[in-house]
């Protein structure tokens, strides 16, 4: 996930290097995002999000959680949001 300072300004950037959006959605006025296709750029989707305190608190949580990760054992792990 990117978190944009400009997150307008940065779809439109995406957009005129002829990136196509896959979804955008918004949830009430808080809660917006895209998810870009930049599979021939990056090989992946890139999920770009508004840079709130909102937005960053799962952030905050998923960095908490690879914070120790050994490299060897499953990362997959629960994750409960709270916002």
């Amino acid at each position: 996930m990117r978190l944009c300072a400009d997150y307008d300004r940065e779809l439109a950037e995406l957009r005129s290097q002829g990136v196509a959006l896959a979804t955008e959605g918004r949830i009430g006025t808080d809660v917006r995002w895209a998810y870009a296709d930049t599979r021939g750029q990056l090989a992946c989707m890139l999920e770009l999000c508004p840079d709130t305190p909102f937005m960053r608190a799962p952030c905050a949580g998923v960095a908490a959680a690879a914070k120790d990760w050994d490299d060897k054992t499953d990362p997959v792990r629960g994750y409960a949001f709270r916002g």
